[in-house]
């Protein structure tokens, strides 16, 4: 009898088990699977970013954003300011001009009990950056020697070109939906490190001094997140990006499903 009691129990308890998992992680339950987003934080930067999410299954998903920068002035520079000790050198980085597209595909795990895109996740990415820049009147100084006496002069000279680098990095994040069609994608933190190349060019004929002034200005530039070389010659200078390239990824997104 105490045998059959207990059997009885068992059956009990794994058939509330059973509804308990079929109700809290059943496969077949309905989600969402489509949902567009805007960038909200990258507004005020200039950077008008957007994503399209879609599920792959209940708990995985696949992300694509694109990212677009117009043309304007470098987001965020005084950040680096005290960073950057020639105030020429900043000068000459405030009068600078650029625009830029991303691409990144990304892989979405989310980890918590309900199905679709809601919860803690974690989120592999690629990217894919090009910027086009412009420094307009990059300023120098060089000396002169004439009849025994040294004297300063001041010159300028105008770069462009462009930079692209492709990364990869892991993000962590957290979306949750705001009533029936709303979602609200916090990107918590994430980063992503890789390679750069690119060049800016300025054409000039420069004496032997004016090449050293210039050339002692552009190595002092301090351009963040990207490592450079300097070539001046008689017929201009150029930079050289070629070399490691990082960034970093924060912000919340504002989505809706269809």
């Amino acid at each position: 009898m105490k045998k059959h009691l207990y059997l009885l129990l068992l059956a009990v308890i794994t058939c509330q088990f059973s509804f308990a998992q079929s109700t809290e992680e059943s496969p077949s339950e309905s989600y969402d699977k489509n949902v567009f987003k805007v960038n909200l934080t990258g507004l005020p930067l200039r950077n008008f970013g957007f994503q399209y999410e879609r599920m792959l299954s209940r708990k995985s998903s696949f992300n694509l954003g694109l990212r677009f920068m117009p043309k304007g002035s470098i987001p965020m520079l005084s950040s680096f300011e005290t960073t950057i000790d020639d105030p020429t050198a900043y000068s000459t980085l405030s009068a600078a001009s650029i625009n830029g597209f991303a691409i990144t595909p990304e892989f979405r795990v989310y980890l918590g009990k309900k199905g679709g895109p809601r919860g803690f996740y974690i989120a592999p990415f690629a990217r894919y950056t090009t910027f086009d820049a412009s420094l307009p009147t990059v300023e120098f100084t060089y000396e002169v020697t004439e009849n025994n006496q040294t004297f300063t002069e001041t010159r300028t000279i105008d770069m462009s070109g462009s930079l692209s680098g492709i990364t990869g990095g892991l993000m962590l994040g957290s979306q949750w939906r705001l009533g029936k069609s709303v979602y609200l994608d916090w990107w918590i933190i994430g980063g992503s490190f890789g390679k750069s190349s690119g060049e800016l060019i300025g054409v000039s004929q420069l004496s032997v001094d004016e090449q050293d002034g210039l050339r002692e200005e552009l190595q002092t530039l301090d351009i963040p997140f990207v490592d450079y070389t300097v070539e001046v010659n008689s017929s201009g200078a150029k930079l050289n990006f070629d070399g490691p390239f990082a960034s970093l990824r924060g912000g919340l997104s504002l989505g809706i499903k269809f």
